[in-house]
């Protein structure tokens, strides 16, 4: 029986949204597959009206390769004996930092197995703003100290996480994280208190709206 499925990672680094796409061959039998046809497609995830809808994401090589590619043009197909998987690194490339969803659609075909039928998979994850912004720890001017904004109160390692940062490095208070979309639009978050467990933060910045549109996306991933 063909067993296939298919994961994906998004991380920022290297100036760059990065996302890595797997396809595992799990089949329990002897059965290689022919991954024959591949679609990444991407759409805009609109919380308010408009009349002008953003230019959707693109995809790009992260390094320079001569390797086959499933999702790239011109594409190619490629297969996989059981147990085994492909793995391709590719640049999301945006205009507007906003969230977007995106989804891989695959055709799988039996090798040398004609009398099984050929398998359809589809697999849909979220780009979030989070994943488009540069992390960094700062030292702003003084007055930054004292400004008003967001105030949120999350666990430790969930902000850890989103900020890519050590697992065990420590949240203290007056630490300020900046983070930066692709236009360099800046928002930071001050570390205000540490109670065990819990940290509670401020984020602020010009842009008002991409801090309360940041705010609200962490709080709805901090599950």
């Amino acid at each position: 029986m063909l067993s296939i499925s298919q994961d994906t990672h998004l991380q920022y680094s290297q100036d760059t949204t990065q996302l890595s796409i797997t396809i595992h061959n799990k089949s329990t039998v002897a059965i290689p597959v022919k991954v024959a046809t591949a679609t990444l497609d991407f759409k805009s995830v609109s919380h308010a009206a408009s009349d002008s809808q953003p230019e959707l994401p693109s995809a790009a090589p992260l390094t320079a390769t001569d390797d086959a590619s499933l999702f790239l043009s011109p594409s190619s197909s490629i297969v996989l004996q059981p147990t085994c998987q492909h793995t391709e690194d590719l640049k999301i490339i945006t205009s507007t930092t906003q969230q977007y969803n995106g989804r891989i659609q695959i055709q799988v075909l039996p090798v040398n197995y004609p009398a099984l039928d050929s398998v359809s998979i589809t697999h849909s994850f979220g780009i979030y703003l989070i994943d488009q912004m540069k992390k960094s720890i700062v030292h702003p001017p003084q007055q930054h100290q004292q400004e008003e904004g967001h105030e949120w109160t999350y666990q430790g390692q969930f902000l850890r996480e989103m900020f890519d940062m050590d697992p065990v490095m420590a949240l203290e208070q007056g630490m300020f994280v900046c983070l930066e979309s692709s236009d360099g639009t800046k928002v930071l978050c001050r570390i205000d208190g540490d109670n065990g467990d819990s940290v509670k933060v401020c984020f602020f910045g010009a842009n008002k709206d991409l801090v309360r549109s940041l705010v609200h996306e962490l709080d709805s991933l901090d599950v």
